[in-house]
């Protein structure tokens, strides 16, 4: 009892700091948005009017400026990505299978890529520090899946049912820089009780998985708080 008002103060604080976060988030994200994405945005219109001036005269200067016009959009594309990545992070009233699935499907948008997703959950969710330990696991693999993987299918499957969770992501394609990324994350995992394992896939692509066994003692709290 003489300690209530600190522990409770403790807790109001940690809400404050997490909504705080989020809104901060939200606005850059906005920032982001409504300002240099638009401008590459109208950048990459101007450039299309004149690739199709420049091809008739000469079509040798028609190809590169098609070549530019590529490699913008594919700034804008990452750009916009950033954006979800800012809009999608695990938050007090968005649980793990939310944010998840907002951001496989932003990675998956513009490219010739299957996404096969399998979202289970419970009312209750785990403890918040691991939601976004899981999280960034996904987006790890997701991202490498994007700049180098060159898959044709991507699996997600998410089972929570706490104080257990497992998660688990598979693609087809090439292999890059996810190791070492996955390395750093997973010793942040074991940290909190849950255990990581990486391995290639029979042919071709990787296998991830994260699992959490955890106790009954953990800390559950209700979905969407």
């Amino acid at each position: 009892r003489a300690s209530a008002l600190r522990l409770e103060t403790a807790l109001l604080f940690d809400e404050v700091r997490s909504v705080a976060t989020a809104e901060e988030r939200d606005r850059l994200a906005r920032e982001i948005h409504d300002g240099i994405a638009q401008d590459l945005a109208f950048i990459g219109y101007q450039l299309d009017d004149l690739r199709t001036q420049v091809g008739k005269v000469d079509d040798g200067l028609g190809d590169k400026v098609s070549d530019v016009r590529k490699e913008l959009t594919e700034l804008i594309s990452n750009l916009r990505l950033s954006i979800t990545d800012l809009k999608t992070s695990v938050s007090a009233d968005r649980g793990l299978g939310a944010a998840l699935g907002s951001y496989i499907r932003a990675i998956s948008t513009g490219r010739e890529l299957t996404v096969h997703l399998s979202l289970q959950e419970s009312p209750f969710r785990l403890p918040a520090e691991r939601e976004v330990a899981l999280f960034q696991i996904a987006q790890i693999v997701a991202q490498d899946v994007r700049q180098n993987g060159h898959a044709r299918n991507l699996w997600v499957t998410l089972s929570v049912d706490p104080p257990s969770a497992r998660l688990h992501v598979e693609h087809d394609g090439e292999v890059e820089g996810a190791h070492h990324d996955l390395a750093e994350v997973g010793s942040a995992l074991e940290k909190l009780g849950g255990r990581l394992a990486a391995r290639p896939r029979r042919g071709g692509g990787m296998r991830v998985e994260a699992v959490f066994e955890g106790d009954d003692d953990d800390d559950q709290r209700l979905a969407g708080r």
